[in-house]
Formats: C-alpha cells, structure tokens, sequence
C-alpha cells in the first residue's frame, strides 16, 4: 500500500499529537529551536490531540499543533502544502492570537512567555534564502537591538533544502529528508539516524495501513484540492475580469481621440458591438 504523506496537515498532525509520540513532536521542536540558537526544551505538552470529523472535512479549516514547552512557551506548528498568498500576514496573526491568550484576568505582562509559531511550508515563500529562517522584533537601525524575545515565527521551506547537506549533520536537515517527498528509502535512511523520526516513520506506516484514517485523510486531501482549485478558477476570473476592465478603458480614450468604432475595436480585440456600446454611454449625459 502507499505510504501517505506526512505533508498532508491531518497526517502531520496526526503524527505529532498522537498519544505516545510525544518524544517526537519534541525532536522537531528542538531541531527548529537549535537551528536558530533559541533555548532547547525538556519536554512538550499537546495542547490539541484530537480533531472533531467536521473540522478535518472543512477544506478552510487549520490543521495546526498547540503546544506548551517546559518553560511555558506556547508552540504553535502547521504544515501548509501550497502557497495561496497569505502566509505572511495569516502567521503573524496566528503568532499574536497565541501569544495574546496567554493573558488571563488579572494577570501581569512580564508573566507573558515568549510565542514561537512554526511554519513547515512544501513551497517556496521566497526566491532567495536558507531553507530555514527566523523572524524577530528587531530595530531599523541596528538589527542587533532587539525589542524582546518574545516574537518567534520560523519557517521551513521544505523544497529549499540543499541537496548537499547530509541528514546526520544538521538535526533539522533530518526532519526536512523526512517530511519531504520521495522515496521510503529516504525516510527509511534517516529514520536509522533519529530515533525519534524512526517513531514519526513507524507512526505513518500503521496510518497508512489504517481504513479509517485513510479515508479521512483522502477526505482531506479532496477538500484542499477542492479549495486550491476555487482559488484558482478565482483569480483567473479576476485577471480576466481585470482585462476586459482594461480594454474597456482603452476603448473609451481612443473614442475621446476620434477614432471610429470599427477603428477602435481592431486596436483593442473587442467586438464593434461592445465599441458601439462604450462610445454610447460616454455620450450620455
């Protein structure tokens, strides 16, 4: 049977919330954590382990992990497979509403724990730049001075990953050679380095053999699908829409400059009826 793909966010969450792997939600964090030279935790707490059916059946829905660290960071984690345009301002406003409810009645701003948001991205964000980056409050005119720590949001490209860089190396670079496609062999190859990822890889092996959860998955699947493919018929209206808008503009200057319907309608595509039309209205008081 086919081996389902962690990229897929009900797989990944599955993978990382399910009772047990705990260890192994750890070891991505810290490999994130380490990468960046942030402070490496002891132990994580799922915040979210389980998904009601409705919600993994909502193509809109968000499919991420909430997590706690030892210290009190909270930890939020999503894996997104396309690039639909927002990534930039829809994780800052999922970093803020993590942080932000950290803050219960009564309680003190220094007690607020820095947020870190992790964003696992099988697309590129940017066309230059390392695979992994992290992104702070610094001041315009000396990066080095930063407002706190507070603001962490991470993002792994998963399709940058230099081909070069060996698994053992970089913990991280592991992690990336898991959740990547390709081969099993190449999950199986790093799986032997990882302890942790050999769980993640046991963990996606009973799910793939798994019914139930397959068809939830492929529900999944069908809904991003569906979404990705609106999205798509979306825009193309719109730089359809955005055309005409622009051919309609054209036609109404050249009339003002005195060229004939027939004229105006070789230069800009459009019928001499449409032309007829336009040259009407502008006449209308």
């Amino acid at each position: 049977m086919e081996l389902l793909s962690p990229t897929v966010d009900f797989a990944f969450h599955r993978i990382m919330t399910q009772s047990g792997n705990e260890p192994v939600l750890l070891d991505l964090l810290n490999a994130v954590l380490l990468s960046s030279g942030d402070q490496k935790a002891d132990w994580v707490e799922v915040k979210n382990p389980s998904l009601e059916a409705e919600t993994v059946g909502d193509k809109d829905s968000v499919l991420d992990v909430h997590a706690r660290l030892a210290d009190g960071r909270p930890v939020n984690v999503e894996m997104q497979v396309a690039n639909e345009g927002d990534w930039p301002a829809r994780s800052l406003y999922y970093w803020s509403r993590l942080y932000a409810l950290q803050l219960q009645a009564s309680m003190q701003y220094e007690r607020l724990q820095p947020a870190i948001a992790v964003g696992i991205l099988n697309f590129h964000l940017w066309p230059t730049g390392p695979f992994h980056q992290t992104y702070r409050l610094r001041a315009d005119h000396d990066p080095t001075a930063q407002w706190n720590d507070h603001l962490a949001l991470h993002t792994v490209e998963l399709p940058k990953l230099p081909a070069t860089v060996r698994p053992a190396e970089v913990p991280l670079v592991r992690w990336v050679k898991f959740l990547m496609e390709g081969p099993l062999t190449m999950k199986e190859e790093v799986a032997k380095e990882s302890p942790a990822i050999q769980q993640a890889l046991d963990t996606l092996k009973a799910l793939s053999y798994d019914e139930v959860f397959r068809s939830q998955y492929e529900m999944r699947e069908k809904g991003r699908r569906d979404r990705a493919s609106a999205l798509a018929y979306a825009r193309k209206q719109g730089r359809e829409e955005g055309r005409e808008e622009a051919l309609v503009a054209t036609a109404r200057r050249l009339l003002v400059r005195g060229l004939s319907s027939q004229e105006v309608a070789d230069a800009t595509g459009l019928p001499v009826e449409t032309i007829a039309l336009i040259a009407q209205s502008h006449q209308t008081p």
